[in-house]
């Protein structure tokens, strides 16, 4: 119990390192692309390794519902695509939009072997970030969300974010 505990404080301690990183980086020249997703990543992960993730995995979602997820041929390709099209998105003057596709497509592909939903955390606060606005990340990674595929999980994550930019 004790090792759970200390855990979960060790996980608490690089999601908030992680959330001053991009406090201070994003909206100003660092864009978030690829390297910056992974960078995040590794940071929630206190690595320096390559974590991305090659494997087919199966995890279970709060709702108790387990989810399988195939092995990803190019991660880097495909969280690239993500990113453009948040970045478009944004650029549309739909932020509310941009950053719960971002959110959603980031936990729902699983680039990543961990943290997969710390990362579209910290990586939708840069978003918001660079536009300009804030969004609290504390608040966001602590909500609980079930299947983001299911329409009314998605609409609760959209007023969740709207609520909190």
């Amino acid at each position: 119990m004790t090792s759970d505990f200390l855990k979960k404080q060790l996980e608490e301690s690089r999601f908030q390192h992680t959330l001053d990183y991009v406090h201070e980086h994003a909206g100003g020249i660092k864009k978030l692309g690829v390297p910056e997703l992974l960078h995040l990543n590794q940071m929630l992960n206190h690595t320096t390794e390559d974590t991305w993730r090659t494997q087919p995995v199966e995890i279970s979602l709060r709702t108790g519902k387990k989810r399988s997820f195939k092995m990803i041929t190019n991660s880097i390709e495909e969280a690239r695509t993500v990113l453009a099209n948040a970045h478009d998105i944004v650029g549309q003057g739909k932020l509310i939009d941009a950053a719960t596709y971002l959110y959603s497509h980031l936990v729902m592909s699983h680039f990543f072997k961990e943290a997969n939903r710390r990362t579209a955390v910290v990586a939708t606060y840069w978003l918001v970030r660079e536009a300009g606005k804030d969004l609290d990340a504390r608040v966001l990674v602590n909500t609980p969300l079930g299947d983001l595929s299911e329409d009314s999980e998605l609409k609760k994550l959209r007023e969740t974010i709207t609520s909190m930019v």
